[in-house]
């Protein structure tokens, strides 16, 4: 990241954007929206896999 992480209250009258991404070792997400152009980040989440979930295909962790 090259910039802070600032988050923003979500606003009812705008959809949200789920973003996920995940691999053997790892799964990461945002909830943002974009209002009038300008994305606002809601929500940031990253976790390390569990010895439980790295069997699993990243399709089926995301």
């Amino acid at each position: 990241m090259t910039h802070p992480l600032f988050l923003d209250f979500p606003n009812d009258n705008y959809p949200v954007i789920l973003t996920t991404d995940a691999s053997k070792t790892d799964i990461g997400g945002t909830l943002q929206q974009n209002i009038n152009g300008e994305i606002k980040n809601l929500y940031y989440h990253s976790q390390i896999t569990s010895s439980t979930q790295r069997p699993y295909d990243p399709i089926e962790l995301e």
